[in-house]
């Protein structure tokens, strides 16, 4: 996982593409704490498929773009890829919600209906 190499910048703006009196502004997925859901493997080749809570002070903060690689190399991963983040980061594991995915739209907060999803079954 890296920002920088994968053409994300800390901005979410053009600068040629401003209008008068416009600035560039931090990025909000880059540089806010919100939850992450991201995969890595280890050097012994274990899959690692991690969710962060977020959003809610009380129970998880979440992190940063920048901090989800760390938290990575902690769990011991070699390789990491973000795979989402905010309320699509949702974590279910034999018929049990794992955490608390929800969406701030600026209205109450709730669930988000999830149109994509990564499944991992047993082989029989």
């Amino acid at each position: 996982m890296n920002p920088a190499a994968d053409g994300m910048s800390q901005t979410s703006c053009v600068p040629a593409a401003l209008g008068p009196g416009e600035k560039c502004r931090a990025d909000n997925t880059l540089l806010q704490r919100h939850a992450r859901t991201l995969a890595g493997v280890t050097a012994a080749g274990e899959l690692l498929l991690v969710t962060i809570d977020g959003r809610d002070p009380a129970l998880s903060v979440g992190a940063t773009l920048p901090e989800a690689p760390e938290v990575m190399k902690w769990l011991g991963a070699e390789d990491a890829v973000g795979m989402g983040s905010g309320g699509d980061s949702t974590l279910v594991a034999e018929d049990t919600l794992h955490n608390r995915p929800v969406d701030d739209w600026g209205g109450p907060l709730r669930e988000r209906p999830m149109s994509s999803t990564v499944v991992i079954v047993e082989k029989p």
